[in-house]
């Protein structure tokens, strides 16, 4: 059953009060734990940022808040003391990011295949978009195998190490016994 933004929101809003788990929340309402904490902030306020909360985060992190409040790019540009091409390519950044959210959940909901029809027709029209998604995926890609590499020297580097204190330990009782027979 697919239920509206609202109704989840409330149905967050009435486990949050029953005194439920965020997992228990999660299940019953098919959201994440991130989801729930955003929901409980807003109605409890505790969303509202200090200065001091502010001023720990990025340059970037702190511009993407303020496009996400709507607040004007030149308000930007003063509240956060940087050049403005600077902040031209945080928006730019955060823009891409944004549309490359819209379309994967546009292609993972079930029903939308006219929109994903549109989608890929619009894609077809826009090849650099194109181009610029298939680059991200074959960055994810190089990432994934890179962090497999990773994985795997890792466990080698366990593997070898264990070898090295089992080696260590056979010559400690080799040194031993060799003791033992100089002193008889």
């Amino acid at each position: 059953m697919i239920i509206s933004q609202k109704e989840k929101e409330d149905l967050i809003v009435k486990l949050l009060s029953e005194k439920r788990t965020y997992r228990e929340i999660a299940k019953t309402a098919n959201c994440s734990p991130n989801e729930i904490a955003r929901i409980r902030k807003k109605i409890t306020g505790e969303n509202k940022e200090t200065n001091g909360d502010m001023k720990s985060k990025s340059i970037c992190s702190r511009a993407f808040d303020l496009f996400q409040k709507e607040i004007p790019i030149t308000q930007i540009v003063i509240d956060l003391d940087i050049e403005p091409e600077q902040v031209k390519k945080i928006h730019d950044s955060y823009l891409d990011l944004l549309n490359r959210q819209k379309i994967v959940s546009l292609l993972k909901d079930e029903n939308s295949t006219p929109l994903k029809i549109e989608i890929l027709e619009f894609l077809q029209e826009n090849p650099d978009l194109l181009a610029k998604i298939k680059e991200s995926i074959d960055i994810q890609i190089l990432i994934w195998e890179k962090k497999a590499e990773l994985n795997e020297a890792n466990s080698d580097l366990d593997t070898t190490n264990n070898l090295i204190r089992y080696a260590e330990s056979r010559l400690q009782e080799l040194y031993m016994e060799i003791d033992k027979i100089n002193y008889n």
